[in-house]
């Protein structure tokens, strides 16, 4: 047994020796596999990559194509535009050059000019059409105001011209007697105020603005017709506002807009009704007068032209009246409307801006 124990032991040994060196060469071999593996991982992977680089060029060349065709077919539509738009405004027509998108890029810039060009003269000669129009409209407005104011001081002074040649054959009566005094006096302060109509829509003066009270200008206008409302059994009511309303005006030219608001109310009014004046102030720094009758009513085809000159519903009347009012509440910030009233008769509204507290005002 001792003589086998070295033997033994070598065996062993070199059996361990042996294993040692199958497992060395085990583990040799499972790493050569683990390295070939991934060479053809990497290599897989290497070679999908480059395939999706190869559909992203391709991809990208047919975008490239597909959006230069539509470029091109947007610039000859564009081109095909501008070129009718042209003949449309009669430029001569700019040479294309189809085909070749890249150099026809300035002929569609030389279109555009030709356009731009053709478009301003287009501008001009409206503009000259305009100026025209608005010079015959001017000259036939002062041929209505000719007619207009001949026709106005015409009446009086055949009225005047009359009562004289009666005085004259008159030879007991050498003097007029007070009757006819009284008409030359009342036809001559008419062609005064008509007039003064024609200078003030002709030559408007500028509003001397300062704070005023309207409701003292609204009492004013009352006091100075009062006679004549009374004489047509016209009622006339007035409301103040709650609080004294103040706006920045041209005292002179709010008592005219006012007497002549209140006047064409009367006037529609000859035998007995009802003279309503509001002032409120429905909204913040605003404040409306409102003048109401409770006559006829305007007709609805005069209401979109109401406020022109020329226009007016009086037999009598030259439509002057209205027309200076509207340009007056205009040079104050304002606006002036009518309406018809669902109850009969007709509504004046005047609307102007607030100004300072009224303790300031006059």
């Amino acid at each position: 047994m001792r003589k086998l124990r070295p033997v033994l032991t070598g065996t062993l040994v070199a059996g361990s020796g042996t294993l040692a060196a199958v497992a060395a060469a085990a583990v040799l071999w499972s790493g050569a596999a683990n390295d070939a593996a991934i060479s053809q991982g990497s290599a897989l992977l290497a070679g999908i990559l480059l395939a999706v680089a190869a559909a992203c060029l391709v991809l990208g060349i047919f975008l490239a194509w597909k959006a230069q065709r539509e470029l091109v077919a947007s610039i000859e539509a564009v081109r095909r535009q501008a070129e009718a738009s042209v003949r449309r405004i009669g430029r001569p027509a700019v040479p294309s050059r189809n085909g070749d998108w890249e150099s026809g890029l300035p002929g569609l810039y030389d279109l555009f000019r030709e356009l731009e060009t053709g478009i301003e003269d287009l501008i001009e000669q409206r503009q000259q059409r305009e100026r025209e129009v608005l010079r015959a409209d001017q000259l036939a407005m002062v041929g209505q105001i000719a007619a207009g104011f001949a026709h106005e001081i015409r009446n009086p002074l055949t009225a005047i011209k009359m009562l004289i040649q009666a005085g004259r054959r008159e030879a007991d009566e050498p003097r007029l007697p007070a009757e006819d005094l009284d008409v030359i006096d009342h036809e001559i302060l008419r062609m005064e105020r008509s007039l003064q109509r024609f200078l003030d829509f002709a030559r408007p003066p500028s509003p001397e603005r300062r704070p005023l009270r309207l409701a003292a200008v609204v009492e004013r206008v009352l006091a100075l017709v009062q006679s004549r409302a009374a004489k047509q059994k016209v009622e006339i009511r007035f409301t103040p506002p709650e609080s004294p309303i103040v706006v920045e005006a041209d005292e002179d030219q709010m008592q005219q807009l006012v007497m002549n608001l209140v006047l064409n109310a009367l006037d529609v009014m000859p035998s007995e009704g009802v003279l309503d004046i509001r002032i409120d102030s429905p909204e913040e720094n605003q404040l409306e007068l409102r003048v109401t009758d409770s006559g006829p009513g305007i007709p609805e085809e005069l209401l979109p032209r109401l406020f022109d000159p020329f226009i007016s519903t009086k037999e009598m009347g030259i439509g002057l009246g209205l027309a200076v009012s509207f340009r007056i509440a205009e040079s104050h910030g304002g606006v002036l409307a009518a309406e018809n009233r669902r109850e009969g008769g007709a509504a004046f509204i005047l609307r102007l801006p607030c100004a300072v507290p009224a303790v300031t005002a006059s």
